[in-house]
């Protein structure tokens, strides 16, 4: 009778233990990483329960990482376990290319800003250059803005203020007809 009750306690503490592991890991295999497994026995089963939990902490020492950096934190750092840590390897490779592609995107909006306002700058020196040929041409000719009736025939020459001419000749109210200008000046560029 004392070996039945003694082959009963052992047995109930080995299927305890047992059941706590695969309770754990059918958890783990859910994704569910809050898995506690204690055991009290300094047997076999009792290494493999410690051991369960060193592998229970590690995951979640990574799933945190992971959101970490998901929420937009790339100065995380994952030190791989040891060179088989293929887990910790993948993370720590990830990482580092995530904040090579954020470096990468930041340079390339910090040169598409600057071309912007090279742009933006150029643009207004071709705006303020048209306004003084508008008032200089106005001003030769003498003529008061109600006045501005005027039809022109205008040869550029393929010169460069044939893409500035027409525009001033436009906003002063001319009707300008061009000759040699534009349209050949593009037809040149296509055939190069």
């Amino acid at each position: 009778l004392v070996a039945a009750g003694l082959a009963f306690v052992i047995a109930r503490s080995i299927t305890g233990g047992a059941r706590q592991m695969l309770r754990a890991a059918e958890g783990i295999a859910e994704g569910d990483l809050d898995q506690d497994v204690h055991t009290k026995s300094r047997d076999e089963l009792g290494d493999t329960a410690r051991a369960f939990q060193l592998m229970v902490a590690y995951l979640q020492g990574l799933a945190a990482s992971a959101g970490r950096s998901a929420e937009g934190d790339l100065t995380v750092e994952v030190e791989p376990k040891s060179e088989r840590d293929v887990l910790g390897v993948a993370f720590q490779t990830m990482s580092a290319s995530l904040r090579k592609i954020v470096g990468d995107v930041t340079a390339a909006a910090q040169r598409l800003s600057a071309a912007s306002q090279e742009m933006s700058s150029t643009s207004e020196e071709t705006s303020r250059a048209v306004e003084e040929y508008q008032t200089d041409f106005m001003h030769f000719l003498g003529m008061p803005p109600s006045n501005r009736k005027l039809r022109m025939v205008c040869d550029y020459g393929y010169s460069a203020v044939a893409s500035i001419y027409p525009m001033m000749l436009a906003s002063m109210g001319v009707d300008a007809i061009s000759l040699n200008s534009v349209l050949t000046y593009r037809r040149r560029a296509y055939q190069r």
